[in-house]
């Protein structure tokens, strides 16, 4: 309690327990307002009128006086002490030997509009709250393992979550939200946002690359249609299934030697939009894009329903087995699409012959080729007699253990272009 306060010069005036003063509005306080000026209006006030702050929570804590800097009917303007850190004080108007107290004065961060969200959130901390007012104390409470889980809550908007500092694992599903807030994005590790009412998922920047997240889940939020994981470096595992993305960009993840696009891996999966009204477009690593070992997975997929993908360097250091490392440059390589084509008729026709399951009329199935079996075996590719041929490279893979042909006999036939034929096969 406070003690009483005898001021020189200041008439001990007969006036109700109010002392006069009414139609008090108090401000509100944040981090901002430590060691800076206040004024809290209303009507009554007189020179000799002094502020203090007395803490809520009782104990032997003294109250704090606040320095007057200006006294007028309608208003006093005081210095906010910068060691008033707690959330909330009492705010006694002092006059002579009589108090009065004002009011609560609240220390908030921010408003959090969801009512839905606050109940979550006020289930577990009971006095996070004023209101929609968020306590500044929202940036020091913890959460087990750090994970907020606040599925199935008819929750609308996360506006205001991002004052909540120590978030690490995020758990939204089922709820109508078109966004999460950038801060609360660059804290967390893991987000699953299942289900959802997603629009956009801004994860990084150039300026703003993000090194935390590690697993992303938006499986059913069908709404998005764009993830830009292009400045996410440390992404182990992406689930985008069912969905209707139109746009994706995995470029800086790579397949080789136990990256997380292995060929046979689970840990990136998506699913693109069938409207082919939409341009849709995959940027990937070529290594993984150019894959025979296994004809299915998101990225045949995605290259069957007609989505174009392209390819590139993979844009960062590799091993090669041998402790040796290897630096691309994420520079642009190639375009592969559900169709190829290939112009030269007897070239088309010669193959047709051999492999006619990897043609639709004279289009050439991008993933069949890829995938047939009929070359895998050392087979030649014999050619005889077929004049001005013109090379197209739809039928070849950069692994020529496994390489579709190992040898390409000619026979009085001109070959235009030779640049996709590796130097280890051999080519008369």
């Amino acid at each position: 309690m406070l003690g009483m306060v005898f001021l020189l010069g200041c008439e001990d005036e007969k006036l109700g327990t109010d002392l006069g003063v009414t139609n008090v509005v108090l401000p509100d306080i944040s981090e901002e307002s430590l060691g800076t000026e206040i004024t809290i209006q209303g009507n009554g006030f007189i020179d000799c009128d002094v502020l203090a702050l007395s803490p809520l929570s009782g104990g032997t804590e003294q109250p704090i006086y606040m320095e007057t800097r200006e006294v007028q009917s309608d208003h006093i303007t005081v210095l906010y002490p910068s060691t008033a850190t707690k959330d909330s004080y009492g705010l006694v108007l002092v006059r002579g030997s009589k108090m009065r107290t004002l009011g609560v004065i609240n220390s908030t961060v921010g408003v959090m509009p969801d009512e839905n969200l606050r109940n979550a959130l006020s289930a577990l901390f009971p006095d996070i709250f004023k209101g929609e007012k968020i306590s500044s104390s929202a940036k020091y409470v913890t959460f087990t393992d750090g994970t907020l889980n606040i599925s199935d809550k008819n929750i609308t908007s996360l506006e205001g979550l991002e004052y909540f500092s120590n978030i690490r694992k995020l758990i939204c599903n089922n709820n109508d939200i078109s966004e999460i807030p950038a801060e609360v994005l660059s804290r967390l590790s893991e987000l699953t946002a299942q289900n959802t009412g997603l629009t956009k998922l801004e994860l990084a920047t150039s300026e703003q690359p993000n090194t935390t997240l590690v697993s992303l889940n938006i499986d059913g939020s069908t709404k998005l249609e764009s993830v830009d994981l292009y400045y996410c470096y440390n992404i182990e595992k992406f689930s985008a299934l069912n969905c209707k993305l139109v746009y994706l960009d995995v470029r800086n993840y790579h397949s080789i030697y136990g990256g997380c696009l292995n060929y046979n891996s689970t840990d990136f999966k998506f699913t693109f939009s069938d409207d082919a009204s939409k341009e849709r477009l995959l940027k990937m690593e070529s290594w993984w894009m150019d894959s025979y070992y296994s004809n299915s997975g998101s990225i045949v997929d995605a290259i069957n329903n007609g989505v174009t993908v392209e390819g590139y360097d993979w844009m960062h250091d590799y091993p090669d087995g041998n402790n040796n490392y290897y630096y691309s440059y994420g520079k642009y390589q190639k375009t592969m699409k559900k169709y190829g084509e290939i112009p030269d008729i007897n070239l088309r026709n010669a193959l047709k012959a051999l492999v006619p399951d990897v043609f639709d009329g004279d289009k050439v199935l991008t993933v069949a080729a890829l995938n047939t079996e009929y070359f895998r075996n050392n087979r030649p590719l014999i050619l005889a007699i077929r004049e001005s041929l013109i090379w197209k490279d739809y039928n070849t893979s950069a692994d020529t253990k496994t390489s579709f042909w190992m040898e390409i006999i000619w026979e009085k036939s001109i070959l235009v272009n030779t640049q996709s034929v590796p130097a280890t096969r051999q080519v008369r």
